[in-house]
């Protein structure tokens, strides 16, 4: 009895390990780790400051935890609207897409800054709020998205997260709301560092820009000064080489107006 035994048993950790895989590749059921999540997300975030890779970096974290089919990053512009600047899913081939400051998810969000919005809880809403929340939904319908999240920067929504639905259809958990509430805690503050530490590189460019502008400016002024003073200069030596010989007829004054005419070109 007993080999049989250990056979079954050896064989059946395998067995137990490769059917869990399978039942995660095609099923999406693997539990993420709250803590190791966050841990990594926020030593990572913290650390970019390009624009582009930080935002993929956050939404990949997003993706591989809660198992996503898309997500996207709207960034705040000056004109009060906001415009996708990084999509990961379904849309990533098509253009960019914008959100205008009259969006019933702008207007709300920017009224209750912290709350999350999940598209299939906008139903349960009862009078004025009922009406508010169907446009919301429509809206989240209309993006494709099943989710959108506010990015906060000292008390100001400077971004959007959007979550495509899961890959296994199921709702949102309580454990999920808080990730992405605690990632997007920390986008905030980073996107700010990312968006001034890319600006800054524009002035840079501007101003590397500007120099050599005012460089090829002196080398052509310069260059259009030199060509007549030069044949000033052979001149000037050709008549003082020729009044070498006829010094008497020229008085000392006009010799020394062409010495300095010579020396001065």
């Amino acid at each position: 009895m007993f080999i049989p035994s250990f056979i079954i048993t050896v064989s059946f950790i395998p067995l137990k390990n490769f059917l869990e895989r399978l039942t995660e590749k095609y099923f999406f059921t693997k539990d993420y780790s709250f803590e190791e999540v966050v841990r990594n997300a926020a030593r990572n975030i913290v650390n970019m400051i390009d624009l582009e890779a930080l935002l993929k970096n956050a939404m990949g974290y997003l993706i591989s935890a809660l198992k996503t089919e898309s997500a996207a990053i709207a960034i705040l512009i000056d004109r009060d609207h906001f415009i996708s600047r990084s999509v990961i899913g379904w849309q990533a081939e098509h253009e960019s897409f914008t959100i205008n400051k009259d969006s019933a998810i702008v207007q709300h969000l920017n009224r209750w800054m912290v709350e999350i919005l999940v598209r299939d809880e906008m139903d349960f809403e009862e009078g004025k709020e009922k009406e508010i929340h169907q446009k919301i939904k429509q809206e989240l319908v209309d993006l494709k998205f099943a989710l959108v999240a506010p990015i906060l920067s000292k008390m100001k929504v400077v971004g959007l997260l959007f979550l495509g639905d899961k890959k296994n259809k199921d709702a949102f958990t309580v454990q999920d709301i808080q990730l992405i509430d605690v990632i997007c805690s920390h986008l905030g503050p980073a996107i700010e560092n990312a968006r001034l530490f890319e600006r800054t590189k524009e002035l840079l460019a501007e101003v590397t820009l500007a120099n050599k502008a005012k460089s090829d400016f002196i080398d052509i002024v310069s260059h259009q000064f030199r060509a007549p003073l030069s044949v000033i200069r052979l001149q000037a030596e050709v008549l003082q080489d020729s009044l070498k010989k006829k010094s008497a007829l020229l008085a000392a004054p006009e010799q020394q107006s062409l010495s300095k005419i010579y020396d001065q070109t």
